[in-house]
């Protein structure tokens, strides 16, 4: 008995070391595999990095096209848009790679392939507020107000701490905020530039509502922007006034209105829809809104949105 168990301790002793030596033979093999494959994973990298370097523009001209659009130079965009062609083709899964190639499309006048590629990059990536943004820019110039209507609501719901995180991480955009290295300067200027942008696309999506003629909707936006603080008083109580208007519930659009001229009384249509409102309710006042409308300058604005323009981030 006693022999039988020897004999069979020794050859479970043989197993284990014939699988040891396995282990072992294994553990070598998966080791070089790893090696290798990341070897070449590194040398693909360094074949893209030195591909892409040799058609990368300097950003020079891009950072001040950014701040001044009236320095636009065909031949110098078409340099970006071959290197970042280059880019989407070695490395088609970055969302703001798409982007920046729809923005360099739209300036050299292919608005359509423009289209395409930011719909792209909202495919791999939606929560980017510019994606968004500029794909309202682009309906806007063609009057086509249902896609502006569409897009600029997308984007007006893309929380901007959220849109904020993802420019400041992403390496592309890093030569168009200089001053990424000071996180104070940083956090004033993103914030600066996240209530300009959202204000223009409240601003915008409430022109595309009122072109439409969904006023239900006008009122909504309204109210969301001025809670949001994105927009100020007497822009969204104008825009809640016309709206009241144009849904006929005329008490509420005296209110609106009148809380607008509060904060604006130099805007002349404010007093013409106010004094319209008044007249359909056979109130006196309307007189006196009218002779005030007439008495201001029929071009002064309640909003001052300079002319809409793609945003790089």
């Amino acid at each position: 008995m006693f022999k039988n168990i020897k004999h069979g301790s020794i050859a479970l002793l043989r197993v284990f070391k014939k699988l040891s030596r396995l282990t072992i033979m294994l553990y070598v093999f998966a080791c070089a595999f790893i090696f290798i494959v990341g070897d070449c994973y590194r040398a693909w990298d360094h074949v893209i990095t030195s591909t892409l370097s040799r058609y990368m523009p300097s950003y020079d001209y891009l950072i001040k096209f950014d701040h001044d659009r009236r320095t636009f130079d065909l031949k110098k965009m078409q340099e970006f848009e071959r290197y970042y062609r280059k880019v989407v083709e070695f490395m088609p899964l970055l969302p703001e790679a798409h982007a920046m190639l729809g923005f360099c499309y739209f300036y050299n006048g292919e608005s359509v392939k423009a289209a395409k590629a930011y719909e792209s990059a909202i495919r791999l990536y939606p929560k980017v507020f510019n994606f968004h943004y500029n794909l309202g820019i682009i309906a806007l110039k063609k009057d086509d107000y249902v896609k502006v209507l569409t897009h600029f609501k997308n984007s007006i719901e893309i929380p901007p701490l959220e849109n904020i995180s993802f420019i400041v991480a992403t390496r592309m955009y890093q030569p168009f905020l200089p001053f990424a290295r000071q996180p104070d300067t940083l956090a004033l200027a993103m914030g600066e530039r996240t209530q300009e942008t959202y204000r223009s696309a409240y601003v915008q999506l409430l022109r595309a509502a009122e072109n439409v003629e969904d006023y239900k909707s006008m009122l909504l936006y309204a109210r969301q922007g001025v809670a949001r603080g994105f927009l100020d008083k007497a822009t969204a109580y104008y825009f809640m006034g016309v709206a009241s208007y144009q849904l006929r519930e005329y008490e509420n659009a005296v209110g609106f209105l009148q809380e607008s001229i509060t904060n604006n009384f130099q805007y002349a249509q404010a007093f013409q829809i106010l004094a319209l409102c008044l007249q359909a309710l056979n109130r006196p006042e309307s007189k006196s809104a009218f002779i005030a409308a007439s008495s201001l300058r029929q071009d002064g604005k309640i909003f001052e949105v300079k002319e809409p323009e793609l945003l790089i981030y």
